[in-house]
């Protein structure tokens, strides 16, 4: 029989919010349901921060369209600032190629860029 410490103890526990198809910028011309898409994933990055998440996997489409709108994509960066960055510090680490796995031009993912304060990943498949 587990003890109790152990079944209480998440410490190697890897936690992760996936969402998908956030289609931001949906309807984002309507008067009533304009911000819809906004406020949804917004919640849903809320309840990523209050739950401690260790990072968000996002699947399907996060813009609506394949060419957002400036307001949409505009929108976006703001959400995930508020969101994704802090002082929290990332608890896993990539062992794959990431030069062969993340196509940029830094060679790593976001989070261990020193010049970044990413406390929250979030990845798209």
């Amino acid at each position: 029989m587990a003890s109790e410490e152990s079944q209480t103890d998440n410490s190697s526990m890897l936690r992760i919010l996936i969402a998908t198809d956030i289609h931001l910028g949906y309807g984002e011309d309507h008067p009533i349901r304009g911000s819809d898409s906004f406020d949804s994933f917004e919640e849903a990055l809320q309840i990523a921060k209050a739950e401690e998440v260790d990072m968000v996997l996002l699947g399907g489409d996060l813009f609506h369209i394949n060419k957002p709108t400036m307001n949409s994509f505009h929108k976006a960066l703001q959400i995930l600032r508020k969101f994704t960055m802090g002082e929290r510090q990332v608890q896993f680490e990539i062992l794959s190629d990431q030069k062969t796995n993340f196509h940029t031009n830094f060679g790593a993912v976001n989070y261990e860029d020193p010049h970044s304060n990413i406390d929250m990943p979030i990845f798209s498949i």
